[in-house]
């Protein structure tokens, strides 16, 4: 890059503090996620807390714009009212309107910062900083991890309990903070030092993504850099190939014997939860639901689904939710609420990265990967904020990076 971005700290000390609360948004959800594992107690009072600086946040937002700016914000906003059959036609209607109310204020909270800063600051440092803001927190569960097992003869962590985060939750930190350091290295400067550090720390990050048996990391890893080097490499379609090939034959020797985490052998879990909890379990169960239930199409069974909700339509899905963002909203508001959630949240934005940033930049496709797996579009979601974040800038445009105008190719 031509341009020598500002230093992180300093501008997060003298020039805009609303990237500060934007990292200790995140960072809470994370500590969130520890905590709910180890007391209960911490969880409702992070709980508490997250919502309160959430909502700080969004005031300190529109103190300094000093106008409530509704220009695109429609993606919010019909999302918002697509729920609304499901909160009339199901039980406990209050808590379903306070569960889209939260869903609101989340999305609301990452669109309205991403606007503000679109105009205060340029592409290249809104990059640098929203770049460095995600390591520092998906870094958090890396150090946890090691700060338990400081070693590295480790073999399988998955299903693994009292380590205060699952293990695909070790995963998609490692794997995130993987890819985004490998941006940072080549499309900023460092010095000699920061860069071997950085380079270092990929280690112990890929490592943690192997024995934590969380696929959809390695697949995240394994497509992101397929994608940038068929279109770093105009059109070079045969080695973008041989690169994904080759990752999955890795993939496939590492889940037969080297690596058990990758093939879920000797789990600490019994079968039967494991085939409970499988996607394509809770998938067929989902669709058997809405087979029998034919007006769950249109409307869902109600955001966040209660206990209520599950036994009114007889479903045998456990966990209440089906470990896939989108087909989740389906599941909970409808067939209007999924195609809105798919188009906005996945469709739009991917398409419009693949069309101008996939040359020069790899970790945004990470958190749309992650959300095929699990739910993570909401407030308290482990992958939400970088998911929302990455949806809105590609989504509706705002401020596209177009990273060929600060780097020659």
């Amino acid at each position: 890059m031509h341009a020598n971005p500002i230093s992180f700290l300093i501008f997060l000390k003298k020039y805009d503090p609303n990237w500060l609360l934007f990292l200790l948004n995140i960072t809470l959800v994370l500590l969130g996620y520890w905590a709910a594992n180890i007391n209960d107690s911490y969880f409702t009072s992070i709980r508490n807390f997250r919502a309160i600086l959430l909502s700080a946040s969004i005031l300190y937002l529109l103190i300094q714009r000093r106008h409530l700016p509704l220009r695109n914000g429609y993606i919010i906003g019909v999302l918002a009212l697509l729920h609304i059959p499901s909160i009339i036609l199901g039980p406990e209607p209050f808590q379903k309107s306070l569960n889209v109310l939260s869903l609101t204020i989340f999305l609301y909270y990452v669109w309205l910062l991403q606007r503000h800063m679109s105009q205060r600051h340029s592409p290249l440092q809104n990059l640098y900083i929203v770049i460095s803001i995600f390591r520092i927190c998906y870094a958090l569960p890396i150090a946890l991890y090691y700060v338990q097992r400081p070693t590295l003869l480790e073999t399988n962590i998955y299903g693994h309990t009292g380590l205060g985060l699952v293990s695909n939750n070790f995963g998609w930190a490692a794997s995130f903070y993987l890819l985004l350091t490998i941006d940072r290295i080549r499309n900023f400067p460092q010095t000699l030092l920061s860069r071997y550090l950085d380079l270092t720390s990929l280690i112990p990050a890929l490592y943690l993504v192997t024995i934590s048996g969380s696929r959809s990391a390695l697949l995240a890893i394994l497509l992101a850099l397929t994608l940038h080097m068929i279109r770093f490499t105009r059109r070079n379609l045969i080695m973008g190939l041989l690169v994904l090939s080759s990752g999955l034959i890795l993939y496939k020797l590492l889940s037969i014997d080297a690596t058990p985490a990758l093939q879920r052998k000797g789990l600490p879990l019994e079968r039967s939860y494991i085939n409970n909890e499988s996607r394509l379990h809770l998938w067929k169960n989902a669709y058997n639901t809405m087979r029998k239930y034919p007006k769950t199409i249109i409307t869902g069974v109600g955001l966040n689904n209660s206990k209520k909700d599950l036994l009114k339509y007889e479903t045998t899905i456990p966990s209440g939710h089906l470990h896939n963002t989108y087909l989740n909203y389906f599941w909970d508001g409808g067939i209007l609420c999924f195609a809105w959630i798919a188009a906005f949240f996945l469709v739009v934005p991917t398409t419009n990265y693949l069309r101008s940033d996939v040359r020069y930049l790899i970790f945004p496709l990470h958190p749309f990967v992650v959300a095929l797996f699990d739910q993570q579009l909401g407030p308290g979601q482990f992958m939400a904020f970088p998911l929302a974040y990455i949806a809105f800038h590609y989504s509706l445009k705002i401020n596209n990076l177009r990273l060929d105008k600060f780097r020659k190719v």
